[in-house]
């Protein structure tokens, strides 16, 4: 989503700017990490966190200039310390309330993902040009998906 205005902003090539892509399987390393914190300390505790970071990496990653390290080094703080913001956060709760119908709930609760992955690359194309504007934007989107998801987690999980 930001790939081209990462290319007009900082004039990397595109194969500098994918190279980032690297954070997916470092993060994949830490969710189990995450997923025992989840255990440990419940749903709403560590998705709080992880969304606060994940505030804080937008912030951080819309101040990087044009140090390719830097944003390599932010989009995979990005990628693991937002890691309790997914499917491993909200699944648990949704599991645990739903019996009969869990497969299907679970797949509801999945679909968010997809159909965010539609949608927020629509808004965020609209009103903004440059990358450090998503950004910063991205900082309240992400606060209030938290405070909502939190509040309708319940006391499941936590």
């Amino acid at each position: 989503m930001f790939f081209r205005a990462l290319e007009i902003e900082f004039h990397w090539s595109k194969t500098a700017i994918v190279i980032a892509l690297i954070a997916l399987p470092i993060t994949a390393v830490f969710l189990p990490i995450t997923g025992r914190l989840v255990d440990r300390f419940g749903v709403r505790a560590v998705a709080g966190i992880s969304a606060a970071l994940m505030a804080a990496t937008f912030v951080a990653l819309s101040i990087i200039g044009g140090s390719l390290v830097a944003f390599y080094a932010g989009f995979i703080a990005f990628n693991v310390l937002g890691g309790a913001t997914g499917p491993i956060s909200y699944t648990r709760p949704v599991a645990q309330s739903f019996v009969a119908s869990r497969g299907t709930a679970v797949a509801i609760a999945l679909s968010g993902i997809a159909i965010s992955g539609v949608v927020l690359p629509l808004l965020q194309r609209a009103p903004f040009n440059m990358y450090r504007e998503v950004c910063t934007a991205n900082v309240s989107v992400a606060d209030t998906c938290v405070t909502v998801m939190t509040r309708c987690i319940g006391h499941c999980g936590s």
